[in-house]
């Protein structure tokens, strides 16, 4: 009988150790899933002051576990140095008050910040904050050495959590299980021995089980490493969703710069290698362009060009086809005109 309530207990403790969180646009009015225990005032901002004023009016709505998230996928978000170091100034200054943690949006920002960034969660742990990461799918799109920042961090011991957004617009109605990374893309591999917990960037919450699925059986990840997610979308937090996904929208492809890519369709890639011909870099958290998929690209011209196949070897080619052909002719006209002459004789 103790056993049997033991094995209740045990399962039940298990069962609540799923976090349900959410980002809570601070452009807009509370908006929290059903269930929720982690609430992340979202604004967009690196720099503190900015951060905490524009988190101020969703700040006493935020459910379960407070954080305010520092850094985007913009320039007001854009990590340095001088930014990290304004963010261990505020921390010790107490302008975080009220909040129980830090979220670290980490997308783009200078190369060389991997140590800086483990001294700034080192001094929130200090101050008594929880640390979460939450990085642009597998790797920081827009840090040129973002293989080295992300083992940084998976090897933190500094960091409670850790959330790769399995999406790019923010709309998608199934996950985008792209890999990415400036310099070169994070495999998600090297996930799996993540020394913090992982929480999946999500749309709605209702691609949880998909997400789980993912990562614990097709990527071989231990279940007690993925403890729950982070919904993204204020508009559907618990929307329609398909288990179907793995990028098909093409938000990772070859360009000269992140706009280039972002502004057409160009080659689908993992690294940098990828993109000989095209751009010469890989890109990810792009904007879906309609149309442009998978199934078109492996009848385009980009992928003749992947091969090596340039509109100038190409042209040349041809042109050799055509010699050859044209010698084949010549050579069987002289060929029966030799025969006719040696019957005539």
């Amino acid at each position: 009988m103790y056993l049997l309530f033991g094995l209740i207990a045990l399962l039940s403790l298990s069962s609540a150790q799923t976090y349900k969180g959410y980002y809570q646009w601070t452009w807009r009015g509370p908006n929290s899933p059903t269930g929720t225990n982690i609430g992340i005032a979202f604004n967009g901002w690196i720099t503190p002051a900015s951060a905490v004023a524009d988190s101020a009016n969703v700040k006493g709505s935020l459910l379960g576990t407070k954080y305010i998230a520092l850094g985007g996928g913009n320039n007001n978000g854009y990590w340095t140095v001088n930014q990290i170091n304004a963010v261990n100034s505020a921390i010790v200054a107490n302008t975080f008050q009220g909040y129980a943690g830090l979220c670290y949006d980490i997308e783009e920002g200078d190369g060389g910040l991997a140590n800086a960034f483990e001294q700034s969660f080192s001094i929130a742990k200090g101050a008594g904050l929880k640390v979460l990461v939450t990085i642009s799918h597998s790797g920081p799109y827009g840090i040129p050495d973002a293989i080295t920042v992300m083992n940084k961090i998976l090897a933190s011991t500094n960091v409670d959590f850790v959330s790769p957004q399995l999406y790019a617009s923010g709309t998608e109605t199934t996950n985008d299980y792209t890999t990415s990374g400036g310099g070169g893309a994070v495999p998600w591999s090297s996930w799996k021995n993540a020394k913090a917990g992982i929480l999946l960037s999500i749309t709605t919450s209702t691609l949880w089980n998909c997400g789980n699925t993912y990562f614990t059986t097709t990527q071989g990840f231990p279940t007690s490493k993925v403890q729950g997610y982070i919904v993204w979308n204020n508009d559907s937090p618990s929307g329609s969703s398909t288990c179907a996904g793995g990028g098909s929208s093409r938000t990772t492809r070859c360009g000269s710069n992140w706009s280039d890519a972002n502004g057409r369709c160009g080659r689908a890639c993992n690294i940098d290698g990828d993109c000989t011909g095209d751009g010469g870099h890989c890109f990810a958290s792009l904007s879906p362009i309609s149309g442009c998929n998978a199934a078109i690209e492996e009848t385009s011209a980009t992928t003749l060009n992947h091969m090596g196949m340039t509109p100038t070897v190409i042209g040349l080619s041809v042109a050799l086809v055509v010699v050859v052909l044209a010698l084949i002719v010549v050579s069987v006209f002289l060929y029966k005109k030799s025969v006719v002459r040696q019957e005539i004789a």
